[in-house]
Order: C-alpha cells, then structure tokens, then sequence
C-alpha cells in the first residue's frame, strides 16, 4: 500500500510556508545545515535540505508565539502556580503565572528545534536497524539470485519490488532510480547507495559486491560468504542482548520497585521525628518530588534505555 499523497501533500505545505517567508537564509545562517544535507539524504527524505531549515526557523518561531497566546485558554496556569506553591511550600518568582507561560512558550521552542534537527537522525537510525537486522537474510535472498543466474541490477530490482520485507525496498529503489532517471550503470549506482546508506555494514557489504564484480570474482562465494558471517553475528548479537536484558531487569527491580518502598518508608519516619530531611525540604516534600519527578523520570529513561537496546535485535 501507498504513503497517502494527502497526507504527503499537507505536510509538504507546512514545510514550505517557512521556504515563502525566509526564502534560503536559515540555510546559510542556521547550525549544522550541511549535517542536516546529509541526514536527509540518507534518511530517504526527499525534500531540499534548504526547505528543510527554513521550516525549521519558522516553525521555531511560530510555535513559541502560538503557545504563548493560547496556554492560558488550555491551562489555568494561577491555579496550577498555586498547587506548585504548596507542594513547594515557598513562593518563587518562577511560578508567577506570566512567567510559567513565557517559560512554557521558550520550552516548546526549544523542543521544535530539537525535533526538527533529530527527525533525520532517527529516520535514518531506524533505517539503519532494519537493514542491520536483516542483513543475513539480504545475503541469502541475493545468493539464492545469484545461483539462479540472475544478473546485479535484476538483483536490485527484485530487492525494489519485495524489499519492504527486508527494510530495503527504499535501498532497491535508489539504486534502481540512479540507473533509470540518471543513466548510470549498475556499478555507479550501488557505489552511490554504498556511500549514502545510513549503515557502515551494509555499505560495506555493497562496497565488497562492487569489488567483487570489477574483479571477475565469484559473487555467489561471496554472498555465501557473507551471510554465514552474518549469521554468526546475529548469533552473537542475540546473546548480548540477553545479557543487557537481564540487567536490565535487574535495574527495573532494584530502581522502580524496592528502592522507592524502602524510601517512602524511611521517609515516613523521619517526617514522624519532625524537622526537615534534606536542606529546606521536609519528608512529605521529598516523598511528593520522588512520586511525582524522580520516579516517573526514572521509569521514561528505563523504558528508553530498553527500547535502544530491543532497537538493535
């Protein structure tokens, strides 16, 4: 199935608007323009890296100004300054309605940036797994190809057309649209793709079946080769990913379930003796930061942490 050219289209749209209004000067002024390029361009996102950076100052922009102007009708920011208040126990300058809403307005800035500079990199990162993942059987498809006779570009072309089930249907695509829409020979196409894949090893695996080729070598030794390396690697990469699973089960025990109960405990008593527990701040203060910050912090960064190292199976 299809991405939804609608859908496509509306985004294009927000991503022009910043090109009408700062026409090519965020790409000249803005950090990083030429890592963004290059981000973009292993990514598969198909749009001018210069489009790119003037939606990104003008969204930074727009965003702030929209948040600023309607967080208050979302929010009763006197009454949530009024809750931090108490949970505080002392007034700040900071919780002042009009400067939570300033702040709010300045976070969501921020945020936009980030996320506009990161999108590619995470694109391109997810790319890159799903490639890695399935290299050992990339390997074999090309091999069973390779000893049915088939030549390089009718091995892209099929990887064009079934790719999606390997994560290479993008990677098949480029190399197939180097040659139609470029004119360029197999060899020029895949060395193009070897050096824009966001994946050293796959990259690296391209560069090999170049040489291969130029050299009259035996292709079908090669990519046996090859998969029975990445077998061996998989292999390996499963029982590491046991090991990291198990600390972090282990985090997950010791971090989330009997350090807070041995906490909320201690922290009971000493409020019971009085006084105050740590600086300024009292049990109830401490019990209240660690339920409502520390905790759900701890537990967001967990599940992160998890979710790179299943990233990587």
């Amino acid at each position: 199935m299809g991405k939804n050219p609608k859908k496509n289209s509306q985004l294009s749209i927000l991503l022009i608007i910043g090109y009408i209004v700062f026409k090519d000067l965020p790409a000249k002024i803005l950090p990083k323009s030429k890592w963004v390029k290059a981000k973009l361009e292993s990514a598969g996102i198909r749009i001018s890296y210069v489009v790119y950076m003037s939606a990104t100052l003008f969204w930074t922009i727009t965003i702030p100004v929209l948040i600023y102007i309607f967080v208050p009708y979302c929010i009763d920011l006197t009454s949530f300054s009024l809750i931090l208040s108490t949970l505080m126990d002392t007034p700040s300058l900071v919780l002042d309605p009009q400067i939570m809403r300033l702040i709010v307005s300045l976070i969501g800035g921020v945020t936009t940036t980030i996320v506009f500079y990161t999108y590619p990199l995470y694109v391109s990162g997810k790319i890159k797994r799903e490639i890695e993942k399935n290299l050992v059987y990339i390997t074999n498809y090309m091999a069973i190809m390779e000893s049915g006779g088939a030549t390089s570009e009718e091995m892209f072309t099929s990887l064009a057309k079934v790719g999606k089930v390997f994560g290479m249907e993008q990677s098949g695509k480029s190399v197939i649209r180097s040659i139609d829409l470029l004119g360029q020979d197999i060899i020029a196409a895949i060395d193009d793709e070897s050096k824009r894949t966001p994946s050293r090893e796959y990259g690296s695996f391209l560069q090999g079946f170049i040489s291969t080729v130029r050299k009259g070598g035996d292709l079908k030794a090669y990519l046996t080769s090859m998969s029975e390396k990445h077998i061996e690697d998989r292999k390996r990469l499963l029982t590491r990913l046991v090991t990291q699973m198990n600390f972090v089960a282990e985090v997950f025990i010791i971090a989330l379930v009997a350090f807070p109960i041995v906490m909320l405990v201690l922290l009971t008593v000493m409020e019971s003796l009085g006084g105050k527990v740590l600086g300024d701040l009292t049990g109830i203060q401490l019990m209240n930061l660690m339920t409502y910050a520390i905790l759900p912090f701890a537990a967001i960064g967990l599940v992160f942490f998890t979710d790179i190292i299943l990233g990587k199976e």
